[in-house]
């Protein structure tokens, strides 16, 4: 299985709002899309879907998002780009890796990922949004919590899932109470 974070390239720093999955097996494309995400954050055809309540998308809809941001198969030169990058035929997945899943539709790009993990990019950016919304640096933020800088950053970039001991100091150094809730 591949993973791509799909990612803003004006907030780079946002935890991704989405993900593309390729299953090298079956050569099928899927999306996830974070349950806590604003449609406003995705790129357009995935934004109208989840609009319309997908946060699973299927292999049609996945391909054409992809088809979107890869040179076509039936582009006039494409053994030449085949050739220039050292393939010997043609893929949509090593098509995407090249354009790295840019368009000139938007502003959205694909980053390839070792792990998908919604629990933690969704804390992460909630964590982020707290640490901007109190006015503090992560710098700040991390001494006020007796955490180290580095720790912080890995859980604002949904790179960890913090304890909720973390997560109490967090909201401590914030001046804020830490709530759980299950929706």
């Amino acid at each position: 299985m591949i993973i791509f974070a799909i990612k803003d390239k004006h907030h780079k720093r946002r935890p991704a709002e989405a993900w593309l999955f390729y299953d090298e097996q079956n050569e099928k494309f899927s999306i996830k899309i974070a349950e806590s995400s604003d449609f406003s954050r995705l790129p357009l055809i995935l934004g109208f879907l989840f609009e319309k309540g997908y946060t699973e998308i299927d292999d049609y809809w996945s391909r054409r998002f992809v088809k979107e941001r890869i040179v076509p198969s039936e582009r006039q030169n494409i053994g030449e780009i085949l050739k220039k990058n050292g393939l010997t035929e043609y893929k949509e997945i090593d098509m995407l890796r090249l354009s790295k899943g840019s368009c000139c539709q938007d502003d959205f790009y694909l980053e390839e990922t070792d792990s998908y993990n919604d629990v933690s990019n969704a804390i992460g950016y909630q964590v982020l949004q707290a640490r901007k919304t109190s006015g503090f640096t992560q710098k700040e933020l991390a001494k006020a919590c007796g955490i180290k800088q580095s720790n912080l950053s890995r859980i604002e970039n949904g790179v960890c899932i913090p304890s909720v001991e973390t997560l109490t100091q967090i909201a401590k150094g914030l001046g804020k109470e830490l709530r759980v809730s299950f929706e």
